[in-house]
C-alpha cells in the first residue's frame, strides 16, 4: 500500500531537525507550511536525504502517540495562551488576538 504522504513529511521534518541546524530547519518549516500549493516531490529536491526517512519511525510513532494523548488533532494546531485555536483561524489571524 502507498504510505501516507503527510507521514512523509513528517519524517522529511525529522531528518532534517536531526541535523542540528536551526536555521534550516525553519527554512524548511517554512516553505512548507507558508507554500500556498505544498508538493513534497519538490520539498524532498530541496532537501534531500539518504537513508535517514527510513531512520524516523519511532520517532514518528512516539510523536503520534503524543498528540493523541494531548489532543492535538494535526499539525499545524494553533495554541494561544494554552487555548487551541479553532480551525477557522490561521497564523495570520494572530495579529488581531495579540493587539487586543
Amino acid at each position: 500500500s502507498e504510505p501516507d504522504p503527510s507521514i512523509i513529511v513528517v519524517k522529511h521534518f525529522l531528518a532534517i531537525a536531526e541535523e542540528n541546524n536551526e536555521a534550516k530547519t525553519r527554512r524548511a518549516l517554512d516553505e512548507w507550511y507558508l507554500a500556498r500549493k505544498t508538493n513534497y516531490e519538490v520539498f524532498s529536491r530541496n532537501y534531500k536525504m539518504n537513508g535517514e526517512l527510513e531512520k524516523q519511525g519511532k520517532k514518528v510513532s512516539l510523536m503520534k502517540e503524543w498528540c493523541q494523548k494531548e489532543g492535538i488533532p494535526g499539525t499545524p494546531t494553533i495554541f494561544l495562551n494554552g487555548i487551541q485555536l479553532p480551525d477557522a483561524y490561521n497564523v495570520e489571524d494572530l495579529q488581531y488576538f495579540l493587539s487586543e
